[in-house]
């Protein structure tokens, strides 16, 4: 895993949990010492991170403020870690390293290649090498990063609704967020014009929302900062964590906090101008409480029609035609603009038509066929909607690891990024797309590794 370390920011209060035991890391000032115990949430497992110049984290226990401490800052397997008083020395600085599993993380000292694990019988924290055999990494090395929620943990996130436009306005000073269409977004006095309508797209599995203004970009925490001063931007979609936001409800039942997903930071407008947007404290205030204004699409008054002596038989309108692909309100898909994601492999034509509102869409092969209800889609295929002749709409399917568009994800497919990798085979566009695992718009060893670990059956990329 090298130093391919995570940045959350600084100054954020944490819970530790380990994924094998799910117990926290507690704090016992007394002894010194650090054990893992089952959630109280009290102060002694309360960990407030102080980010280093080299990236590295300082754990500071919040009941004493002492610091995580790997023992005399030995290198010997097994060396206990423990607390000690916050010195600034190396063996109290943690590199917090990704992992192939989303949301857990490895935790190692900043100058050892031993990661912290916790024993299964004690419950005691040491230094052990990353065990790679297991499932990577083993459980005992995997650790949760759990943010403490907004003031004090009495606000969970909430759910207002699964995908909706809105207006989001300060509390504080009257403005409304807007696209300004050059990649930044600000606070601007409230127009309702198209600039100040976003789109916020619900995720179940991390309780969060992506806010994706006029411009088709989404707000974004700059450079994936979280602390407090870190500007919003509007950034191309890549629904990574910097992406995903909280929404918390207030006790007036109007207005709400919002948060990124890996800080307890809350989006503010500064007081000083008014129109900056960023992130800022952890605490109720009227510059970090926004009404979310639900905009639906006003429907034109006709005009009326004269009645003439005698009165016509008025002529029915026509059935509406479908003239858009729409998916269902709690589809797993993802539409990104032409391209439709989150397909898995082995899915049918009718397993895929399933997650659309549509009831005249079809599935068509890489020739154009139109492919039957019990057969496999793959990479390439398209989703039409063909009414009376007329094409109004169509989106082409991407499966993760699906490179040659047969459905599935095969050592064809693992050979193929192989030898991509190794300059011997070249990638078409919609291969590409296929091959980027991880989805950051670029091709990297990290792609080619979960493709290898998907195909051994070590993780499974869909999940």
């Amino acid at each position: 895993y090298g130093n391919w370390y995570l940045n959350f920011g600084t100054g954020s209060t944490v819970y530790v949990r380990n994924v094998a035991s799910g117990k926290l890391m507690t704090a016992n000032p007394f002894a010194y010492d650090v054990h893992f115990n089952d959630a109280t949430y009290g102060d002694d497992q309360k960990w407030r991170l102080e980010r280093r110049a080299d990236g590295s984290y300082e754990f500071i226990s919040v009941s004493s403020g002492l610091a995580l401490d790997v023992l005399n800052g030995a290198l010997d397997t097994g060396t206990t870690v423990n607390l000690y008083n916050d010195t600034g020395f190396r063996a109290q600085g943690f590199y917090i390293l990704p992992t192939d599993t989303e949301d857990y993380f490895m935790i190692k000292p900043c100058y050892a290649s031993n990661v912290l694990d916790v024993n299964g019988s004690t419950f005691d924290l040491h230094i052990y090498p990353p065990n790679l055999s297991d499932p990577i990494p083993r459980a005992a090395q995997m650790f949760e990063i759990v943010f403490e929620n907004i003031c004090g943990n009495w606000l969970p996130p909430t759910n207002i609704g699964n995908n909706f436009t809105a207006y989001i306005t300060n509390e504080a000073t009257g403005h409304t967020f807007t696209d300004m269409g050059d990649g930044s977004v600000k606070a601007l006095g409230t127009t309702k014009a198209d600039n100040q309508i976003f789109n916020f797209v619900y995720d179940a599995s991390t309780k969060s929302y992506q806010i994706i203004g006029n411009s088709g970009k989404a707000l974004d925490c700059f450079w994936g900062f979280f602390g407090d001063g870190c500007e919003l931007v509007m950034a191309d979609k890549s629904n990574a964590a910097h992406q995903r936001f909280r929404i918390y409800g207030d006790f007036d039942g109007v207005h709400y906090y919002i948060s990124p997903v890996h800080t307890n930071r809350l989006v503010d407008v500064d007081a000083g101008t008014t129109t900056k947007v960023h992130l800022f404290g952890s605490g109720g205030n009227s510059n970090r409480k926004f009404k979310i204004t639900k905009y639906t699409k006003p429907t034109p008054t006709p005009t009326p029609t004269p009645t003439p002596t005698p009165t016509p038989t008025p002529t029915p309108d026509p059935e509406p035609i479908e003239d858009s692909i729409i998916l269902k309100g709690n589809s797993s898909y993802v539409m990104d603009g032409s391209d439709l994601y989150k397909v898995v492999a082995g899915q049918t034509a009718k397993d895929v038509l399933a997650q659309f509102d549509n009831t005249k869409a079809a599935v068509y092969d890489l020739s154009g066929n139109l492919v039957p209800a019990n057969a496999l889609v793959g990479t390439g295929y398209t989703v039409q909607l063909i009414v009376d002749g007329v094409k109004y709409d169509s989106v082409t399917i991407i499966i993760k690891g699906d490179l040659n568009g047969d459905g599935e994800v095969s050592g064809t497919d693992y050979l193929r990024i192989k030898e991509y990798f190794l300059g011997k085979f070249k990638l078409d566009a919609l291969a590409l797309k296929a091959a980027d695992i991880d989805s950051n718009v670029e091709i990297e060893s990290a792609d080619y590794m979960k493709m290898k670990s998907h195909f051994l059956g070590i993780i499974n990329i869909f999940k």
